[in-house]
């Protein structure tokens, strides 16, 4: 087991996701549409639009942002907090923030890093209310699933968790967004992720809740070599952890925007 967890140690150093070449989508809501500028997406990010299933869409947020204010909470464990990271700035929460600035300069834009280090769900839903919930935040991005899988926790326990986790923050008045755990060759040769994706899966359709699949985009950047995770030294970790997270900020972005557009009016 502490084999494991250090080899899972070592990918939170340079952990991260991507992808999707998607059209970009005007928001037309009332009583303002503001539509966002076109992105800037690098190639290294780029997977096929196909791994991106969910259509679910995001009417509150959308909603929220035609009256030009958005508030999200990105809570989660060592790779939201930005574990490997050259600065807490290029965490992907904060790249996040940035980018949806920058796409939607006529908006008033918050993201709210709740990482910690090895976090299971949990812990994070013990922490909900005052770590996420307490922020009245219009949309949760919640990162789960990888310290379960690490630590080998039941799938059915991580599964109550979720439950839980998710009717809180959906009471709340809050959308959700489930992000999967991340993928590398090294780790998913000891550790059984699918289980606890699949516990994600199930709830995503019972609840409606959008879910960005962060284990199959990261699966395919490696296993087409667009992205290495393996024999890095830490100077080649800090770096490629800050590309890899500033991927996954424009990708979120895309996806939400994408959402918002999306919904009903």
């Amino acid at each position: 087991m502490r084999g494991r967890v250090e080899i899972v140690r070592r990918i939170f150093a340079a952990a991260a996701i991507l992808a999707l070449a998607m059209p970009c989508f005007a928001l037309a809501q009332t009583p303002a549409p503001i539509a966002p500028l076109p992105a800037d997406m690098p190639a290294q990010c780029n997977v096929p639009r196909a791994l991106y299933f969910d259509d679910t869409t995001l009417p509150k947020a959308a909603k929220k942002l035609a009256h030009g204010k958005l508030t999200i909470v990105a809570i989660g464990s060592s790779s939201t907090l930005g574990v490997g990271a050259s600065s807490s700035d290029a965490a992907w929460p904060a790249r996040l923030e940035a980018e949806l600035r920058r796409r939607l300069p006529q908006a008033e834009i918050t993201v709210a890093n709740r990482g910690k280090l090895r976090d299971p769900a949990v812990a994070m839903v013990k922490r909900m209310a005052a770590d996420a919930l307490a922020a009245k935040p219009d949309l949760v991005i919640w990162e789960t699933g990888t310290a379960e899988a690490v630590r080998n926790i039941g799938a059915e326990p991580f599964a109550a968790a979720l439950e839980d986790g998710a009717d809180r923050i959906l009471t709340s008045g809050a959308e959700l967004v489930l992000m999967t755990p991340q993928f590398s060759r090294e780790t998913a040769r000891l550790i059984g992720y699918q289980p606890y994706i699949e516990a994600m899966g199930n709830l995503s359709m019972r609840a409606d809740v959008l879910i960005f699949p962060r284990y199959d985009v990261m699966r395919h950047l490696i296993e087409t070599n667009q992205l290495h995770l393996e024999g890095l030294s830490p100077a080649q970790a800090a770096v490629t952890a800050d590309r890899l997270y500033d991927c996954i900020a424009r990708q979120v972005a895309r996806v939400l925007l994408r959402a918002m557009a999306a919904a009903p009016r």
